[in-house]
């Protein structure tokens, strides 16, 4: 392992230059999700996104797809899911208590 040094003042100038580098990648994410829904289209969560909001695994979203129990676009070799189609397949899904 190598260990790298620097003067305090480098390393605070460092920080808030990263910290500028996200904000600026922050509203481009948001001017891009913008434009997308300007054009009617919504924004669409990743494999890892839409498993993080199932509460499942990566695996299990696969075996999801296969047996066609949620709805998913192929672009290219990746699967991207529209929130409100999650949102959907939960609330048909969900079963009431009766009391």
């Amino acid at each position: 392992m190598e260990v790298i040094t620097m003067e305090s003042a480098a390393f605070k100038k460092l920080t808030e230059q990263l910290t500028e580098i996200v904000q600026y990648a922050r509203l481009a994410k948001m001017a891009f999700q913008e434009n997308l829904t300007g054009k009617g289209l919504k924004p669409m969560l990743t494999n890892d996104d839409a498993a993080k909001m199932l509460g499942v695994s990566k695996r299990t979203l696969q075996r999801m797809r296969s047996e066609n129990r949620i709805d998913f676009i192929k672009i290219g070799n990746q699967c991207r899911y529209q929130v409100e189609a999650i949102e959907r397949m939960v609330e048909e899904r969900t079963i009431a208590k009766e009391t």
